[in-house]
C-alpha cells in the first residue's frame, strides 16, 4: 500500500517520530545520584531497570539488566554512593559476586 507515494510503513515512521516531542521529557530528579543517571544513559537500546530498595535499614540501588536474562549477574545491588555491594541472578537467584542477603533486600 501507497500513500502520497510513501509506503505506509515510512509514513508510520514519520508519524511516531514526529510523536516523540523531547522537549515533553522531564529533566533528571536532582535526588537522583549521578552515578546513576550515567548507567541510565550508558544503557543504549537497552537501558537498566532500576529500583530503590533498602537494604539492611540502609537506602540502596537494585538494577537489572535488560540486555541478559537469567545469565546470573542480571542483577546489581549498589549502595547510595555507587559503591557494588552484589550480583546475583539465574533461575535460581544465587549471588556470584560480592556479598549480600537477598532475603534483606526490602523494595519500596
Amino acid at each position: 500500500m501507497r500513500l502520497s507515494g510513501f509506503p505506509a510503513l515510512a509514513v508510520v515512521t514519520l508519524l511516531a517520530t514526529a510523536g516523540c516531542n523531547t522537549g515533553s521529557v522531564p529533566p533528571p530528579d536532582p535526588s537522583i545520584p549521578g552515578w546513576l543517571r550515567q548507567q541510565i544513559s550508558d544503557g543504549g537500546r537497552f537501558p537498566p531497570v532500576i529500583e530503590q530498595v533498602t537494604y539492611r535499614g540502609q537506602s540502596a540501588y537494585h538494577v537489572i539488566a535488560t540486555d541478559r536474562s537469567d545469565t546470573g549477574d542480571e542483577h546489581s545491588l549498589f549502595s547510595p554512593d555507587g559503591r557494588l555491594i552484589c550480583v546475583f541472578g539465574g533461575i535460581a537467584g544465587q549471588v556470584t559476586s560480592g556479598s549480600c542477603v537477598l532475603d534483606e533486600i526490602v523494595y519500596v
